[in-house]
């Protein structure tokens, strides 16, 4: 539903470029990691991994994922409205190479300088049951395919068009564990 909402947004406002009614540009990126970044199952993973604690994660823990830096969205914003050549289309922010959910965790107890990661998979039943009291956990269930199988993000056009590198993951994580709210540095 939601990634159906959101082509449709996207080809309503194509639409309406392509027939000279509005100038429109797409900046797509994947989860977010950085400063202001609040996808809650990354967030509250990146949390426990912090403190030592162990993560409950619905997701294949192994499988390949994109993890966009919120300063690179920012800075794809910025180039791809000030580049007319760029309307009309939209562009993948330049990424990272994708890591596990698996290597994410280690990369942040490395960065937290804690103990090892000790992630598990959540199961999908856990999940499900607490989408019936938890609005943001029956959001994950929406978007938990993401998080099965790889979810690679090819961002090799917009670092081509507008000169932009990827930040690290580790500068990313850096950056997200800098402005943690305060209820989730517990």
């Amino acid at each position: 539903m939601k990634g159906r909402v959101r082509a449709d947004l996207w080809n309503e406002a194509l639409a309406a470029h392509e027939a000279g009614r509005i100038r429109t540009v797409e900046v797509r990126g994947s989860d977010y990691l950085g400063a202001g970044a609040t996808s809650t199952a990354t967030v509250r993973m990146l949390s426990a991994v912090r403190a030592g604690k162990p993560a409950l994660v619905p997701a294949n823990l192994a499988a390949a994922h994109s993890w966009t830096a919120t300063d690179d969205v920012a800075r794809t914003l910025i180039a791809a409205a000030d580049d007319e050549t760029a309307w009309g289309r939209a562009w993948h922010v330049p990424t990272a190479a994708p890591v596990s959910v698996r290597a994410l965790a280690d990369i942040a107890a490395n960065v937290a300088s804690t103990a090892p990661a000790r992630v598990r998979r959540m199961p999908a039943a856990v999940l499900w049951m607490a989408g019936l009291f938890n609005a943001d956990a029956r959001e994950l269930r929406e978007t938990r395919y993401q998080f099965d199988r790889p979810f690679v993000l090819d961002s090799t056009a917009a670092t081509a068009k507008f000169g932009l590198e990827p930040t690290s993951t580790e500068a990313a994580v850096r950056a997200t564990f800098a402005t943690l709210p305060t209820a989730a540095r517990r």
